[in-house]
């Protein structure tokens, strides 16, 4: 089987990848913290200084509440999640130079919201049309390809290079198949998901032969159609986000930071540093569906008072609360079956103020070029104008934007899929 499945399911992949990399990987539990106590209010200062400032120095200097004893924030982080204009400053960031720097900015910020978008600020980078880009193919799948126990390069057939490089010159795909060829992509869509799960096959998916005269007449079949006009933009936004992750998409500087910028959130009390934080006392694992009293009521108080960070980490970051309803959606169209989720928790993050939906968003530039529709305005006209290209209603996305904004407002959780668990020992 070649990777027929991959650019579909390249968001919601590489999107659990980094989460669980950057939330559950290595998590340091901090030590006593001897700090006076900051008395007044202070302004973030420059987000594009990349060294702590009098503002960052402040609030790591601050006398922080005990996370366990109520969830209220200190003064300093109150006025900060209060005057910030957050969103603002998001797109600013996701307008950076480079990505990396711009997630730094984001750890020292001191901005919950900042904070949380922070992980998948980079996003667009590992979109393969940016991350392929100017790179020997063969070699750069040899640096991924490895063997997870000993590090050592796993073989790679010849023909999974010449399939590879065909998806990177073709630009983006459909999220649903033409109808001639959408059995045989289905097909071929749910094996390469089982064999996600299947550890023993994703490593040796690139060994194998690729039946390669059918494979490159079915990613014939996927590629979407583009005008000059279309074309134009994907080239202009593939070529932006290629100079904004110069220096390569992962960090392992980001990753000691945001352990440290957590510890200190968390410290504080704030909800989106505590969600997820087992180090915190989160004992309900990853799931929303199934959690202990004391973990149901930090995610009830951060939605019913539509908390901005906590808004932005359960759409934006881990869409896990949606409750999606899929009727409309075709059965054969696993691309947008597995992608809802993301496509909804982001439109209704931004419909809350709690994410960016402009041009410059991270779900604009990654979903443009894996799918289409870099020449739109905004993420929402983007995903109606893909949608409708590829014979699925539009309009299967405002029901369900509504649905989830009428269920937060009316502080149904159960609509969320948000529940306490039956369990009475958790």
């Amino acid at each position: 089987m070649g990777r027929i499945g991959k650019t579909i399911f390249l968001l919601a992949l590489v999107s659990a990848m980094i989460l669980a990399m950057t939330f559950f990987t290595g998590l340091s539990t901090s030590g006593t913290r001897s700090v006076a106590a900051a008395s007044e209010p202070v302004a973030v200062g420059n987000l594009n200084s990349r060294q702590p400032n009098a503002a960052h120095l402040a609030l790591r200097n601050m006398r922080y509440s005990d996370p366990l004893n109520g969830f209220g924030l200190p003064a300093i982080l109150s006025a900060l999640d209060a005057q910030s204009l957050s969103v603002g400053r998001l797109r600013e960031l996701n307008r950076n130079a480079n990505l990396n720097d711009a997630r730094m900015d984001a750890l020292y910020s001191g901005d919950p919201l900042l904070f949380v978008h922070s992980v998948l600020m980079n996003l667009p980078c590992f979109s393969e049309p940016a991350m392929y880009r100017g790179r020997d193919v063969r070699e750069f799948l040899q640096s991924i390809t490895l063997d997870p126990k000993t590090g050592k390069p796993l073989p790679i057939h010849e023909d999974q290079v010449i399939l590879t490089t065909k998806r990177i010159q073709g630009g983006p795909s459909r999220i649903y198949p033409p109808e001639g060829v959408r059995a045989e992509i289905a097909a071929i869509q749910n094996a390469f998901l089982a064999d996600t799960i299947d550890e023993k096959k994703v490593d040796g998916l690139l060994e194998k032969k690729p039946d390669l005269q059918n494979e490159m007449r079915l990613w014939d079949a996927l590629r979407a159609p583009l005008s000059d006009e279309e074309r134009k933009a994907f080239v202009s936004v593939r070529d932006q986000v290629i100079a904004q992750c110069a220096g390569g998409g992962l960090s392992e500087s980001f990753s000691k930071q945001y352990r440290a910028s957590r510890d200190m959130l968390a410290s504080g009390g704030v909800m989106s540093a505590l969600i997820f934080n087992e180090q915190a006392g989160w004992t309900s694992g990853r799931t929303l569906g199934d959690l202990s009293e004391r973990d149901y009521a930090l995610v009830e108080q951060g939605m019913l008072e539509q908390r901005p960070d906590v808004i932005a980490l359960l759409l934006a970051g881990a869409p896990k609360v949606t409750g999606i309803d899929y009727s409309g959606i075709p059965e054969d169209a696993i691309g947008m079956y597995l992608m809802t989720d993301y496509f909804v928790g982001t439109l209704v993050a931004c419909e809350l103020r709690a994410a960016d939906c402009s041009h410059d968003g991270r779900m604009f530039k990654s979903t443009c070029l894996d799918l289409g529709g870099c020449d739109q305005p905004d993420f929402k006209t983007l995903l109606r104008a893909i949608l409708f290209r590829d014979g699925i209603d539009p309009n299967i996305l405002d029901r369900e934007v509504a649905r989830m904004l009428k269920a937060i407002h009316n502080g149904d959780l159960n609509a969320l899929g948000i529940r306490r668990s039956t369990n009475t020992k958790k």
